[in-house]
């Protein structure tokens, strides 16, 4: 599943470089737009095979606060930083800072008091050592003027 989310990922960031002469606006409500109905089916879908259930008036109205808040801000204005950072930094710069989200949620994590495990710290060591490697390599290419 997270190969798969990776690789989603990284398509959705390679065809944002395949569009420039459309605004990270556009492209960040086309992309919402044309998810819309696969997240649709796929609620149905789990509702009809009883994964999950339709929310009661109540309890919506009792997560609405919430479900607005990650909407606006955890939906609405991470994609469109997301894309923003892509289309200033660039595809492999944009993807070498996002590969940052599982350290720093570690991190916030163990701030928080949740000792890590030692395969969380496995793959954090992995994750830092892709990225310096990754930046080194960069880095020489840069210098070599490739």
């Amino acid at each position: 599943m997270a190969w798969l989310g990776t690789v989603g990922w990284i398509l959705y960031t390679r065809g944002q470089a395949k569009l420039p002469h459309i605004s990270v606006l556009e492209f960040t409500a086309y992309t919402a737009l044309l998810a819309f109905p696969g997240l649709i089916f796929i609620a149905v879908l789990a509702t009809g095979l009883g994964f999950a259930h339709y929310p009661s008036a109540q309890a919506m109205s009792e997560v609405a606060p919430a479900a607005i808040y990650i909407i606006a801000v955890g939906t609405v204005l991470a994609a469109l930083a997301y894309n923003l950072g892509i289309r200033l930094l660039g595809i492999t710069t944009g993807i070498l800072f996002i590969n940052w989200v599982p350290v720093s949620a570690m991190a916030i994590g163990a701030a928080l008091g949740h000792l890590p495990q030692p395969t969380e710290l496995l793959g954090t060591g992995l994750v830092i050592g892709a990225l310096v490697l990754v930046a080194t390599m960069m880095g020489n290419r840069q210098r070599r003027g490739a």
